[in-house]
């Protein structure tokens, strides 16, 4: 599976994932860089996402936190509780929305 796109044709072995990363560089960019057209992309998307607006909670919510998810595919509320299941390449996550609290299940 290509996570990075159609566009991109690389292949990175396990073995260049073991040299370690230099001091003050970042492990994304360091062993996958961007191409022109990604770094392009990427300031696209930030650009819009910094313009959305910020509003209030819909009547009868009320905000209980705010929690970051890299690499999010799936979410899901369940039907019986208070509970919202989130999926991501790092793992499995378990939200309680009626105490804001996040618990890690892997």
């Amino acid at each position: 599976m290509n996570l990075r796109g159609s566009h991109d044709q690389r292949s990175y072995s396990g073995d260049v994932l073991k040299r370690p990363v230099p001091v003050g560089r970042d492990f994304f960019t360091y062993y996958f860089p961007m191409t022109d057209y990604e770094k392009k992309n990427r300031q696209r998307l930030i650009t819009l996402l910094s313009n959305l607006p910020s509003c209030a909670s819909p009547v009868g919510w009320k905000s209980m936190g705010k929690f970051a998810v890299g690499g999010l595919t799936e979410i899901g509320f369940s039907k019986n509780t208070e509970l919202l299941l989130v999926i991501s390449s790092s793992g499995r996550g378990v939200i309680d929305c009626a105490r804001g609290e996040k618990n890690l299940t892997r």
